[in-house]
């Protein structure tokens, strides 16, 4: 039994290095081409943003689990780069709603044109039926982590 378990660990360990060593290249080509060096909580704060228009500070502060104060300096940062906008509820003066602006949307286009090179580049390497059977492990393996 132990000798099983010495192997299967060599073996999750050996997956898990090819995995990091893809998944790192995979991210920092994407983060090299993308044109802003945004912090990770703005990046979270833009695809809240995007997924929900109009969300008010509010509920983007609930989401993200920080006061509304953080989200204001957050917003604040990205309002600088034309990438998120602030308008005032007009069925509720004091609420301000937050939508992409117009480098938000760009920012999202670039996204999807570089998440499309990445896929052509790497992915399409691979048959659609190994594709579909990675997709199936790591589905798989979700499960039972998230399971347990």
């Amino acid at each position: 039994m132990s000798d099983n378990i010495d192997k299967i660990i060599s073996l999750v360990s050996e997956i898990n290095a090819y995995s990091e060593d893809a998944n790192t290249k995979i991210f920092n080509e994407f983060q090299e081409n993308l044109y802003l060096d945004l912090a990770p909580n703005q990046i979270i704060l833009i695809n809240l943003v995007k997924e929900k228009p109009g969300s008010s500070i509010g509920e983007l502060a609930e989401k993200m689990k920080v006061t509304s104060s953080a989200i204001g300096q957050i917003i604040a940062k990205l309002e600088k780069n034309d990438l998120i906008k602030r308008e005032i509820n007009p069925s509720n003066r004091r609420e301000v709603n937050v939508f992409l602006d117009a480098e938000g949307r760009k920012y999202f286009e670039v996204k999807e044109r570089l998440r499309k090179d990445i896929v052509n580049k790497y992915y399409s390497q691979l048959s659609f039926e190994e594709l579909v059977t990675l997709r199936d492990i790591v589905k798989k393996l979700n499960q039972i982590v998230n399971d347990n």
